[in-house]
């Protein structure tokens, strides 16, 4: 079964409650959090595979492939949350430098607060005031400190896990700098064309997709939160080498022009973006 990258854009923090999660691999730069309210789902975590009981927690880490393969014909009832690592600063050496051991926390380990402040995150999301993101901010940090207390890690090294893990880490880290085929090879000892080979084979999304995907990602919130900075310092701040390009791969990501998507903005028409980029 082919993995995807799911670029994830302008929502540093998504949280709902639903039935329904994505049944084929894929992978973000964000983190995924899964509280299993009833049912049972099956969950796959690089390679890892676990079924999900009532109380359970389910997290992956950025860039880890994970997704959840259906039990018979129940469906599970969950709360869900995804959000950008730079959403909690606290814990962002913790995010790049390390990896959970398992993804599932069973319930008998849980610490007893966790389950009521997912609940409190749930009802401030769908609050309309002007310090909610401050708030569910805290909330986020109060539950990951809980959380990771009952959970174990392993540090990442570049001989753990797969070269792809490894290769995905550095782009998040470094897409505002030139960033080539070239760059990995000589940082990773692999061959640039075999790099090539494993965004194709494995993510189903080429390697300069892949690069743009998340300058696009970082250039939306630009756009967003800088209205008085001119779209070429985006572009270049976001590592792109002409305003030609950007707007090219602008349009590609978000069918429509980086101006465009600022007026509209502006505006509060603008939707939040989720998609999968494809080869």
């Amino acid at each position: 079964m082919p993995t995807f990258y799911e670029n994830r854009t302008n929502r540093p923090l998504l949280v709902k409650k639903g039935s329904g999660l994505i049944s084929t691999p894929h992978l973000h730069n964000h983190l995924e959090l899964i509280y299993l309210q009833d049912g049972a789902t099956e969950t796959v975590c690089d390679n890892q595979r676990e079924v999900l009981s009532p109380g359970d927690i389910f997290l992956s880490f950025p860039n880890q492939i994970h997704f959840y393969p259906k039990i018979g014909n129940g469906r599970a009832i969950h709360s869900i949350l995804i959000f950008d690592p730079n959403f909690c600063r606290e814990f962002k050496e913790l995010f790049h430098r390390m990896t959970p051991t398992s993804a599932v926390v069973r319930k008998e380990n849980l610490n007893p607060d966790i389950p009521l402040l997912i609940e409190k995150l749930l009802l401030e999301s769908k609050n309309d005031t002007p310090y909610r993101d401050a708030v569910l901010r805290g909330l986020l940090i109060a539950l990951l400190g809980k959380l990771f207390p009952s959970m174990e890690f392993r540090e990442e090294r570049k001989s753990d896990g797969t070269i792809l893990k490894n290769i995905l880490n550095y782009c998040n880290k470094h897409y505002t700098e030139p960033l080539s085929l070239e760059v990995l090879a000589k940082e990773f000892g692999v061959g640039k064309y075999h790099i090539s080979h494993i965004f194709g084979e494995k993510l189903k999304i080429s390697f300069p997709d892949y690069v743009n995907g998340l300058r696009i990602n970082d250039a939306i919130k630009k756009l967003a939160e800088n209205p008085d900075q001119s779209v070429t310092q985006i572009a270049y701040d976001c590592g792109f080498n002409s305003t030609r390009t950007f707007n090219r791969a602008f349009v590609k990501f978000t069918e429509t022009t980086p101006r465009e998507y600022r007026e509209k903005h502006l505006h509060k028409k603008v939707t939040p973006i989720n998609f999968y980029i494809l080869e």
